[in-house]
């Protein structure tokens, strides 16, 4: 759909800044699990957004397949990727409750179900909305630890502004779904990091010293 309408108009300039985005945030997740790898721990990394995250971005890859969206292919299967380790290190370092892991199955199996029939922007719907819902786990995570624990600060900025880059693009190519979804995005990347600046790596520990010397 992009090449079709590649020049100098609102769809191709959009589209250049989603791949470039796609790529940034990609490094953002790789260095949140190289965190997590190093670090070997998941500490307020929510194990339930991951794997509904990765299993979304499935779905979108298989959306810009049948919509012959060049950028849908690539930012959905690089998250796959990149998440996948990100999933893989929660599972080695932090462990899936019963629940996580039954939550787990419950979304491939989704996925199995909309891949067999043609995904449409009302079920591509369905899934962003339920991003949206996964992604209150983050903020939820540091709040309720009142610690940021191994969650990457360079990934929750990449990921605000590539979620601008989103919006744009979709009010240039007129996706519904995508107009309605990314502004719920761009709140909750602010709320999240927010938290993170309130409850960052080394900010607890510093205050329990500073008092200690008082």
């Amino acid at each position: 759909m992009e090449f079709r309408n590649f020049g100098w108009n609102a769809l191709t300039v959009s589209f250049l800044g989603t791949v470039f985005f796609t790529i940034l945030r990609a490094w953002a997740y790789w260095k949140q699990g190289r965190a997590i790898w190093r670090q070997r721990s998941g500490q307020s990394v929510p194990v339930v957004n991951y794997t509904y995250l990765t299993v979304a971005a499935a779905a979108m890859f298989v959306y810009g397949v049948e919509t012959e969206s060049v950028a849908l292919i690539f930012n959905g299967s690089a998250s796959v990727l990149f998440r996948t380790s990100i999933v893989v290190g929660l599972w080695k370092f932090k462990g899936f409750s019963r629940i996580e892991k039954i939550l787990t199955a419950l979304f491939i199996v989704g996925l199995a179900v909309v891949i067999s029939i043609d995904i449409d922007p009302r079920l591509l719907m369905a899934f962003l909305v339920g991003t949206v819902f996964v992604s209150l786990l983050q903020p939820f995570e540091i709040w309720r630890n009142r610690d940021a624990g191994v969650v990457e600060i360079r990934l929750l900025v990449v990921g605000l502004v590539n979620s601008l880059f989103w919006l744009v693009y979709a009010f240039a190519c007129d996706d519904w779904a995508l107009k309605l979804i990314n502004p719920c995005f761009t709140a909750l990347s602010l709320v999240t990091i927010v938290l993170w600046i309130c409850y960052r790596p080394g900010r607890i520990k510093a205050g329990s010293d500073q008092g200690r010397s008082s």
